[in-house]
């Protein structure tokens, strides 16, 4: 049996000696990665984040009003620039919605899909 295999029957049996049926509960998955040793992301990725959430927010956010501003201030339309400013926007409202729900959820150290990968 491989060492993975070994933690995750001794997860198994932790859930079984607490009364918690494995197939139905449905546990945060980062608190089940860790139980069973696995680490998904480099250790000072949790003090990083907020620090690197800004940054790559603030980013988009001053891309999008730079653009706005080279659109309305030039004397001929940009026509890139419009996909430009859209493709922007949703960025920015994805990012604003991560960080309402890390907000909300006080959820500084869930798990995201592309955190996962």
């Amino acid at each position: 049996m491989s060492d993975f295999e070994a933690r995750y029957s001794r997860a198994i049996a932790e859930l079984d000696r607490i009364g918690v049926d494995p197939m139905i509960a449905k546990p945060p998955y980062h608190r089940l990665a860790r139980r069973i040793g696995l680490r998904l992301r480099p250790p000072l990725y949790r003090d990083n984040n907020g620090l690197f959430l800004a940054a790559a927010y603030g980013y988009g956010i001053g891309v999008m009003v730079l653009s706005l501003v080279i659109d309305v201030l030039s004397a001929t339309p940009m026509i890139w620039m419009d996909y430009v400013t859209r493709g922007i926007t949703v960025g920015v409202i994805m990012g604003l919605w991560e960080l309402w729900r890390m907000r909300r959820h006080k959820a500084k150290y869930t798990l995201t899909p592309w955190e996962f990968l």
